[in-house]
């Protein structure tokens, strides 16, 4: 977390601070902070973990400006009803953030998130990958934002959001781009809601599992994808463990 300057609503991080940042820690030492900005320095290397488990933290606004040459990895999980907004100001020369994660909700649980990858330097990139898994009467309202300024020459834009559904679950998934007069660039989204795939899933079944067993392994091998990429093992283990808890509860 830097020191150089922190208040409840302000965060720099420069390149000699420590390059982690746990929000959960964060929010619980300031909760009443709704709405942060985290400045990340030149040439700093920085992981940010956004564990969306506590209560009373249903709405928030995070906002990442990322200057010359700096790195970003974000990581977001959620098993609760949230509504989040995350900004990346890409404003620095050559500077890359990159935000991943995963969402399980069930019963009537609802998830509104909303992602804007903001490309203001030149030759800054930027990638956006969000996996989920929905049931019962849950809701999930995802929209993701590519923005390039005439500023944001080779700029480099990845966005990502794929869902499986089950039972009444309802998910609205909303990718769009804005780029102005700029066509130096490269930029893709997509979006995919779907089920489970009846032939992977008749496999497992003729390798003697039940349809219980392998719906859970495929549930868990689609959202564990994300836990592999993290370095921190205490975070990894309780994060797996609330996942398989849930899945047992509503498969």
């Amino acid at each position: 977390m830097g020191k150089k300057e922190r208040n409840a609503h302000h965060i720099v991080i420069g390149q000699e601070d420590p390059q982690f940042c746990d929000l959960e820690a964060f929010f619980e030492e300031y909760p009443q902070v709704n709405s942060l900005t985290i400045e990340i320095q030149r040439y700093a290397n920085v992981k940010i973990y956004d564990i969306m488990n506590l209560p009373g933290k249903d709405k928030m606004e995070i906002t990442c400006i990322i200057s010359d040459y700096a790195q970003l990895y974000f990581f977001i999980s959620t098993l609760e009803t949230k509504n989040r907004k995350y900004t990346f100001v890409l404003q620095g020369k050559s500077c890359q953030a990159t935000l991943h994660g995963f969402y399980l909700l069930s019963d009537k649980q609802k998830l509104c998130v909303h992602v804007a990858q903001n490309h203001i330097g030149e030759s800054a990139q930027s990638k956006v990958i969000m996996h989920g898994v929905i049931a019962g009467d849950a809701q999930c309202d995802f929209t993701g934002t590519v923005f390039v300024a005439e500023t944001g020459k080779k700029a480099m834009a990845q966005q990502e959001n794929k869902t499986l559904v089950f039972g009444r679950a309802q998910i609205s998934s909303q990718p769009c781009m804005e780029i102005l007069n700029n066509n130096d660039v490269v930029c893709k989204h997509a979006s995919a809601v779907g089920n489970i795939d009846e032939t992977q899933l008749f496999y497992l079944q003729s390798r003697g599992l039940t349809q219980s067993q392998a719906k859970k392994l495929m549930v868990e091998g689609f959202l564990n994808f994300w836990l592999n990429a993290l370095d921190n093992i205490a975070a990894k283990k309780s994060i797996a463990k609330c996942i398989q808890e849930k899945i047992g509860r509503i498969l």
